[in-house]
C-alpha cells in the first residue's frame, strides 16, 4: 500500500495563507491550490456529507474529473463506523475548529491508497449557492 506523507516543505506559503483570514470564494480563491502537486479537498461532513471542491492533484488520485468528484454520493455503502469518524471529524473540525490527523485508506481507482490526512477547518464562501458562508474541512494528503 502505498502511504502519502505531506512534509511541510511541500506546502508553500499560499496555502497557509489561505487557511486564514476572510472567507475564500469557492472556486475563485482556491484556483492557487492546483499549482499543488499534493491532493487537497474541501469536504463538508454534516448531515448530506459532500466534496465541495477539490484540485487538480486530488483529481489525478481519485481517478476522477472535479465534476465526478463534487457529484458523488458520499452516503452510499457508509458503514456505521465510518458515519461515526465523520460525525466526529465534523465536530472537531467544522463546529470545535481543531485540526485533526487521520491516517484514511481510499479506494480511488479500485485499489487501496492511504492518506495521512491533515484535516483543518477553513472558511468557505459558496458563489454557487448564493455565496453562503460556511467552515469546511480541508484534507492535504
Amino acid at each position: 500500500r502505498e502511504v502519502r506523507r505531506v512534509s511541510p516543505s511541500e506546502v508553500p506559503a499560499t496555502v497557509t495563507s489561505l487557511l486564514t483570514g476572510t472567507p475564500k470564494r469557492v472556486p475563485a480563491d482556491l484556483e492557487v491550490l492546483n499549482e499543488l502537486k499534493i491532493p487537497c479537498w474541501f469536504c463538508d461532513f454534516g448531515p448530506n456529507p459532500r466534496i465541495i471542491w477539490a484540485n487538480q492533484a486530488a483529481c489525478y488520485h481519485w481517478g476522477r474529473s472535479l465534476d465526478a468528484l463534487l457529484s458523488m454520493d458520499l452516503l452510499r455503502d457508509r458503514s456505521p463506523v465510518r458515519k461515526q469518524l465523520e460525525d466526529d471529524l465534523h465536530l472537531r473540525v467544522q463546529v470545535q475548529h481543531e485540526t485533526q490527523t487521520v491516517r484514511k485508506t481510499m479506494y480511488l481507482t479500485g485499489n487501496p491508497v492511504t492518506f495521512d490526512l491533515e484535516l483543518r477547518p477553513v472558511a468557505l464562501k459558496l458563489e454557487e449557492e448564493g455565496g453562503r458562508e460556511m467552515t469546511a474541512i480541508l484534507n492535504l494528503g
